[in-house]
């Protein structure tokens, strides 16, 4: 199998699957101490679909986070968009993270974006996260 993105190319063995993960981070935030550190990031990976809706795959997701995280705890959960299903969660991970999970079909693949954020700075970057998984399309 021929893999390419971001103009790099390799050849895979055959019968291996793409799961990739594309990982943005957003610009460096002056965090005080003439430190600037990142405070997210946004991750897109994606899985082959199935006959799987999102809505089924996302409370699939939701479930396994449940009982993996200790204390997880949904914040919100909606609709960004026609199946475009997501939560908003915080667990406890030694720091003060929020995570909005979207997931969407796109073509025959699962798509699922991970918005990250320092909690006290999620709502800053909310709608971003949730416009990055509303412009996902084939190319």
């Amino acid at each position: 199998m021929r893999a390419s993105f971001m103009g790099l190319v390799t050849e895979l063995p055959d019968g291996w699957h793409d799961e990739s993960t594309m990982t943005f981070t957003i610009p460096p935030t002056d965090v005080g101490q003439g430190q600037a550190l990142s405070p997210g990031n946004v991750v897109i990976n994606w899985v082959d679909g199935n006959d799987a809706a999102p809505e089924e795959y996302l409370a699939d997701l939701h479930k396994q986070f449940a009982e993996a995280f200790d204390n997880f705890e949904v914040l919100e959960e909606g609709e960004l968009g026609p199946a475009i299903p997501f939560i908003r969660f915080q667990f406890d991970a030694g720091r003060d993270l929020q995570q909005m999970l979207a997931v969407r079909r796109v073509g025959s693949r699962m798509v699922i974006v991970t918005g990250t954020a320092l909690g006290e700075l999620f709502e800053r970057y909310r709608d971003q996260f949730a416009d990055v998984a509303r412009s996902l399309k084939s190319a």
